[in-house]
């Protein structure tokens, strides 16, 4: 995918954080809707947040965050499709 997005410098340059953001959920969603046997669906969310860690203690809410988080999508306003745990894959 280098080089097909304006943000991404073809020759390994820097990329800007929101080129490599889109990249992997675009690489990562197509393959995740083969492995669910279904295409043209939503398999992220919308954008992201992302944010400076500054202390230990912000470092452990936020892991205790991304643990926590898979347990709530059953009831996530954005889960249209269901888990992909309803799928088999998991």
């Amino acid at each position: 995918m280098l080089g097909t997005d304006p943000e991404i410098p073809a020759g390994g340059g820097s990329a800007s954080l929101a080129a490599v953001v889109r990249t992997f959920k675009s690489v990562s969603g197509i393959e995740g809707n083969r492995v669910l046997g279904r295409s043209g669906q939503p398999f992220w969310q919308r954008g992201y947040f992302d944010r400076i860690i500054r202390h230990e203690r912000e470092l452990e809410e936020i892991r205790r965050y991304i643990y926590d988080n898979p347990m709530k999508w059953e009831m996530d306003s954005e889960n249209v499709s269901g888990s992909v745990f309803d799928h088999g894959v998991g």
